[in-house]
């Protein structure tokens, strides 16, 4: 019994963590696609120096903040 408690734990524990890779991916993703989108927009084909940052935010690091910065250009 004590075991499949520890399990049950443990696999809540493992689901919460895929949750917050899921969420750290989709913010990711967010951050490029809106990157990309302005440089399009400033009339660039492509990107130099792409950088993405993690940090945690809040009193308890509850939260995730990403940056991505990079150099729009433009190839012909």
């Amino acid at each position: 019994m004590i075991i499949e408690n520890k399990v049950k734990i443990q696999l809540k524990d493992d689901e919460i963590e895929e949750k917050r890779l899921l969420n750290i991916k989709e913010g990711k993703d967010e951050c490029l696609i809106n990157l990309a989108n302005k440089i399009k927009a400033d009339g660039g084909n492509g990107i130099l120096d792409l950088y993405i940052q993690y940090g945690l935010i809040g009193l308890g690091g509850d939260s995730i903040h990403i940056t991505a910065t990079g150099i729009g250009i433009n190839i012909n």
